[in-house]
């Protein structure tokens, strides 16, 4: 059995080093307690940060589920090859709803943006059983992706938090 990768342990809170450029006072939480860095430079940084509390471990029984929308499904297709690269085997794509499953899960949900939201915007929410990449438009989840996907490749984890962006250049 391999190990679960510390890499993504949490996604939205990993951009805490994005926004103050380091761990929270502290002394990071459970992510440090595993010897995980706390921070990273995460394009595009988070608009607003709301730290939780737990951690999400993502490992090879982690299920990806993907949306019913086929162009938003492709976002979470392509954040999970993304993964699969540097860990085969890992995360399973499963269509549909993820209701109560007992598996650890990352969801990918689009949902009606708020007025005068812009289409790239996107949210994360992370608890420790679920991760919830959510946005208004296609564009929005492929970049919710795009970010979940780098904190799950530098090597941290932190505490479980939310996460809102708008995507700056």
């Amino acid at each position: 059995m391999r190990r679960p990768a510390p890499a993504c342990r949490a996604a939205a809170l990993l951009v805490w080093g994005c926004v103050t450029g380091g761990p929270p006072a502290h002394g990071g939480g459970p992510a440090a307690a595993h010897g995980i860095r706390t921070t990273a430079n995460i394009i595009p940084a988070p608009a607003q940060l709301v730290p939780g509390r737990g951690a999400f471990l993502v490992s090879e029984r982690t299920v990806v589920w993907l949306p019913r929308d086929p162009g938003a499904g492709e976002s979470a297709r392509y954040f999970a090859d993304l993964v699969r690269r540097t860990h085969p085997g890992w995360l399973t794509a499963i269509a549909g709803s993820p209701g109560r499953t007992e598996r650890p899960a990352i969801v990918f949900d689009l949902e009606r943006a708020p007025p005068g939201a812009s289409p790239e915007s996107y949210e994360i929410r992370v608890t420790p059983r679920r991760v919830v990449v959510s946005a208004g438009d296609r564009r929005g989840l492929f970049y919710g992706g795009v970010t979940l996907w780098q904190l799950c490749t530098v090597g941290m984890g932190a505490p479980a938090t939310g996460a809102q962006s708008a995507r700056r250049i």
